[in-house]
């Protein structure tokens, strides 16, 4: 994606610089209502329910050990085949191995992006990804993982972890003490030794300053990798007219943009590429991603990243 594509945009291209509109770093915190808390208790309830339900009478059969399953994942080599879903795999044609408490107790890591690129934007793109983690704390402490939160605070890693459900209400606190006023986003956080002990990642941003690779790097490390991204309303499309001055929120470099036709054709063909280019390289690999507009109920992102459907 060219340079006036990205400037007029008023978000950087894959692989470039950020750039965004000071007119548009429209909410760089992160606020709780009173109901949210509810909302999440709800969900996780009844992703619980759905999950019982389709497992049926599986859920009750004690194997591995002694240990309850709880769930499935995908067969990787050198699984136990003792533990594949046979049924399953007849009715799917897709090779899938029980999950027992054992292995389903582990330590879940939550990375969310905090860049200022995540301030871009009214309805708050930080915001949304903070309710979605709060989402996967929930569901993770009632399935008794240890998850453990990371973000940037002045462009320093943070990690806060939780193992009780009571602790619910601490990383409802930390999430809220976030900023997106950080210089360097998720690729710093991805950096980090201490995701190597955890069996499942969930990597929440707006993706602007890594490429699939980066984060698909983990794949074959973990026994899961959710990838939730979040746009804004304006970065969406270039502006139809006039030209405007932008502001690298995380540089403060000024640039001004034009504003052409064929600027925003180009933009917009350029970014409907690289969003297919995500869902492509996720597909392949079995990662569960998402693009979400900022500023929509979390539920109906958490449905995609949890993979309910309906």
């Amino acid at each position: 994606m060219s340079d006036e594509r990205s400037i007029a945009s008023g978000r950087r291209a894959p692989g470039e610089s950020r750039r965004a509109s000071t007119e548009l770093e429209g909410r760089a915190d992160v606020r709780f209502t009173p109901s949210l808390r509810r909302r999440l208790e709800a969900f996780a309830a009844r992703l619980e329910f759905l999950r019982r339900r389709r497992e049926g009478a599986g859920l009750a059969t004690l194997t591995g050990g002694g240990q309850e399953w709880v769930d499935l994942r995908p067969y990787r080599e050198g699984d136990d085949l003792r533990d594949l879903d046979w049924s399953l795999l007849a009715r799917s044609d897709r090779p899938f191995v029980r999950v027992f408490q054992r292995e389903a107790a582990e330590r879940w890591a939550i990375l969310l992006d905090t860049s200022a690129s995540m301030g871009v934007g009214t309805e708050g793109k930080l915001q949304s990804a903070a309710e979605v983690a709060a989402c996967w704390c929930a569901v993770g402490l009632e399935r008794g993982a240890e998850v453990e939160l990371l973000w940037l605070d002045e462009d320093e890693v943070r990690a806060r972890r939780f193992t009780r459900r009571t602790e619910l209400g601490a990383a409802l606190q930390t999430l809220e003490t976030c900023r997106a006023t950080g210089r360097r986003g998720l690729s710093a956080l991805l950096a980090e030794g201490r995701l190597a002990e955890s069996g499942r990642h969930v990597v929440l941003g707006d993706l602007l300053d890594v490429e699939p690779n980066r984060v698909l790097g983990w794949r074959e490390r973990v026994q899961d990798l959710v990838v939730g991204q979040w746009l804004a309303r304006v970065e969406w499309s270039a502006p139809a007219d006039g030209g405007r001055r932008w502001t690298d929120p995380e540089t403060r470099a000024e640039l001004e943009a034009p504003g052409d036709a064929s600027v925003r054709a180009r933009y917009e063909t350029e970014l409907s590429r690289w969003l297919e280019g995500w869902r492509a390289v996720c597909g392949r690999h079995r990662v569960r991603y998402g693009c979400f507009e900022a500023g929509r109920p979390f539920e109906e992102a958490a449905k995609v990243l949890f993979g309910l459907r309906g």
